[in-house]
Parts: structure tokens; C-alpha cells; sequence
């Protein structure tokens, strides 16, 4: 009896600890299971970290690659690249790291640039406004260069196509077809003739100089970054001599812009100073007494019409003279600044070049800025794209094409079965 009582202690003792070690090899698979689900997440989160700084750093090493004649020429940041491209920069700038972890591998790379691109308008001029802004901030542009002759360029010579009366003018022509037919502004066609529409808004000429507005600063980079007949703001070798004035008219031949621009500015002053003859009690009288001896009777309306017109005409004619010469002609003429007298104007139709030394008004800058300002805006942001290609094709890079240029870019990766986003820009 007594040993049957030993036996089942026995028993009941080694019963009870065989369930405890039961019982502690289950708390310690379960612990090592959760060890391992920690190091296994521990190293997902660790590759996931990896790889999005690895993707990171390639998406920024694609933006450090900018065009350096773009920014230093012209300021504004941008790459050349296409999406293929740039997939394969950042394909090769993440594998040359994960050779190293052969349990991480890329499953994707897909780029795209075309909210980017910088032959998108909107974002081109946002660019160049910013750059006049910061040229501005900087001291770089002077407030005076909308309302003065120069600016703080040096003046052309006239060996290089000046409005100088004197030394020969040699007109540079763009004849490449493969050139011209790249131009962002090839499909956009002429912009038109601008002086109706500037001689019908002149009370709203002034806006051209008022600070904050796009078209405002737009006009900074203009003056800032090309060159006129009369100013070199950026003393830069281009092919053409007359750049603003190509922004206004688009032809391929330097001194047809000039002659056009030329045109456009003698219509708009001829228009002005034939309403201003006719504003003036003694310059009308004027007219009316010599048409009553020209053409007396029923032909004396049509007579003072033709007079005033040839007044006016010879008035224009001496404006851009005074123009030409780095003067001052004022939108609204006064006594005071006008030069012209009828009899002159009737005799010969030009009379030379007559300076009224006006103190106030626009010089031909102004003028430029003036018609620049009542342009298309979309023509005179192509025209300007045109420019800096015509221009980094010549000096820096033949291959160079805007609609090849992006701002920035976006691009979807995978590793590993994750999927990360990303959009860089400058």
C-alpha cells in the first residue's frame, strides 16, 4: 500500500513537470516566432528606408545635371532628358548600390516629364519672371531701364547693325530650314501688326512701367536678356542684333524686323500726331488756310485731311529720328515738343532731324517695351524660347532643343514588390 502511494506520487510529480516543460517550449516558440517576425519586419523597414533614400538621391542626381548654357546665359534651371532617359540615369545610379544587397532587386523604374516640360508656356514664363525678379533683388536691373535708352549694357556699334545714321549695317538672315522648322514658334505664325490695337488702348500705355505685373517683368527679362538696336544688356555673341525687335515682328532677317518695327512706330506716331493737329485751335487754323489756297470751294475738307496727314507724316518721321538717336518722344505731343512746322512739312515731306530735347516721354526702349507689352503673349513667350535655342545651337551646343529641356520630372519605382512615387522639380 505504502508503495503504491510512492509510485503515484512519483507520477504526479513527473506528470506536473512535464506539462511545464511543455508549456515553456511553447512560450519559447512563440517568442522566437515573434523575434523573427520582428527582424524580418525590421528588415523590410529597413530596405523600404533604403530604397526610398536610394531613389531619393538618383531623382536629385538627375536634377543636378542641368544645362549649364541655360543658366548661365539665360537663367533658368533645366535638364535635357527624355523619360527613357532619365529611367536609365536612375536605374544605373540605384543598381550600383543594390549590387550590393543581391536579396533587394528593382521591379520598375517609369518616368514621365510632361508636366514639366519647359516648352510648357505657363511654367517658361514663371522662369523667366522669377529670374527678373531675383536680376532685380540683386541690382542687376536698374528700375530707369524701362524708361531709359540703355540700361546697363554697352551700346551696339554700329558695325553691328546700330540705329547709328552713319557705318555699315550688315543684315544677318536665318536660312537653316532644319533650324527654323525646330522653333517652338514655328506653328504660331505672325503676330500681326500692333499699333491699332496700342493707339486704341494709349491710356492704358502706362501699365507697361507699373511694378508687379507678368507682362512688367516679363519686359525686365527682355531688356535684361536681349540685345535691341540700340542696347546690349548681356555683351553675349547672338545671331541676331536686333532680338527685341524679333519678338515683335518674327521674321528670320535682322534688318526686317528692324524696318518693320521701324514701320509700326511711325504708323502709331502718326496716328497720335494727326489727332493731335487737330486738337490744336492754331495748327488747325493752320491747315484749313493753306487748304483754302490749295483747293478752295468743296475740295478745301479733302485738302486739310491731306495736309494734316503729310504734317503728321513728316512729324513721325522726325520722331523716330529723334528716337534713333537715343531721344525722348512723349506718347501725347504738347507745343513744346512739337518739331515739325507745315510749311517744312509740305515743302520737302522730311525736314532731317529736328531735336525737341524733351525731358519726359519714352525713348526707343520705351517704345519696344511698349509694343512688347500689347503683344501676344503666347508668340512672345515662343519667340522668346527661339531666342535662347537660336542661340545655345550657336554658341554652346547644336543639338540644343527647348522641347528637350524639363523643369522637372516624376517617376514610379519597385523593389521588392513595394512601390514608391516621387516628383522632383528645381
Amino acid at each position: 500500500m505504502k508503495r503504491n502511494l510512492r509510485d503515484m506520487w512519483i507520477f504526479s510529480i513527473r506528470g506536473r513537470s512535464g506539462s511545464v516543460s511543455v508549456f515553456l517550449m511553447l512560450v519559447l516558440a512563440a517568442m522566437v516566432g515573434l523575434a523573427m517576425g520582428m527582424i524580418a519586419a525590421g528588415n523590410r523597414t529597413a530596405s523600404t528606408g533604403m530604397a526610398d533614400s536610394l531613389f531619393g538621391s538618383a531623382g536629385r542626381s538627375v536634377l543636378a545635371e542641368y544645362d549649364r548654357g541655360l543658366k548661365e546665359d539665360f537663367g533658368i534651371f533645366a535638364f535635357r532628358g527624355s523619360a527613357p532617359e532619365i529611367e536609365e540615369k536612375i536605374s544605373f545610379y540605384v543598381n550600383y548600390t543594390l549590387d550590393g544587397y543581391p536579396k533587394m532587386n528593382m521591379t520598375k523604374i517609369e518616368a514621365d516629364t510632361g508636366e514639366y516640360s519647359l516648352m510648357n508656356l505657363e511654367l517658361f514664363r514663371k522662369e523667366i519672371i522669377g529670374h527678373a525678379k531675383f536680376a532685380a533683388a540683386r541690382g542687376f536691373i536698374k528700375d530707369d531701364i524701362l524708361k531709359s535708352g540703355g540700361g546697363e549694357g554697352k551700346e551696339v556699334s554700329s558695325s553691328t547693325g546700330s540705329l547709328s545714321v552713319s557705318g555699315e549695317k550688315r543684315d544677318y538672315v536665318l536660312r537653316n530650314s532644319a533650324v527654323i522648322d525646330g522653333l517652338p514658334s514655328k506653328e504660331l505664325g505672325k503676330g500681326g501688326s500692333l499699333w491699332k490695337k496700342i493707339r486704341d488702348s494709349m491710356s492704358g500705355a502706362g501699365e507697361v512701367f507699373k511694378k508687379g505685373g507678368e507682362g512688367y517683368w516679363i519686359n525686365k527679362y527682355i531688356m535684361l536678356e536681349f540685345k535691341n538696336a540700340q542696347n546690349d544688356p548681356a555683351g553675349r555673341d547672338t545671331f541676331f542684333n536686333y532680338e527685341a525687335e524679333y519678338l515683335l515682328e518674327g521674321n528670320y532677317s535682322d534688318e526686317s524686323n528692324r524696318k518693320e518695327f521701324r514701320k509700326e512706330v511711325k504708323a502709331l506716331r502718326n496716328a497720335v500726331d494727326f489727332a493731335f493737329i487737330f486738337s490744336d485751335p492754331k495748327m488747325t487754323a493752320e491747315v484749313t488756310a493753306l487748304a483754302a489756297t490749295i483747293a478752295p470751294g468743296p475740295g478745301a475738307a479733302a485738302a486739310e485731311a491731306a495736309l494734316a496727314e503729310t504734317w503728321a507724316l513728316a512729324e513721325a518721321e522726325n520722331d523716330w529720328k529723334i528716337l534713333e538717336h537715343g531721344g525722348k518722344v512723349p506718347l501725347y505731343k504738347t507745343k513744346g515738343t512739337w518739331a515739325v512746322d507745315l510749311k517744312s512739312a509740305v515743302k520737302d515731306g522730311s525736314v532731317g532731324y529736328i531735336d525737341t530735347h524733351a525731358k519726359s516721354g519714352l525713348t526707343y526702349s520705351g517704345y519696344l517695351q511698349t509694343f512688347l507689352f500689347f503683344e501676344n503673349s503666347t508668340v512672345k513667350t515662343a519667340r522668346i524660347m527661339d531666342l535662347i535655342q537660336i542661340n545655345l545651337k550657336g554658341t554652346r551646343n547644336r543639338e540644343f532643343l527647348i522641347k528637350e529641356c524639363n523643369l522637372g520630372f516624376m517617376f514610379d519605382a519597385g523593389v521588392n514588390g513595394r512601390s514608391f512615387r516621387y516628383a522632383h522639380k528645381y
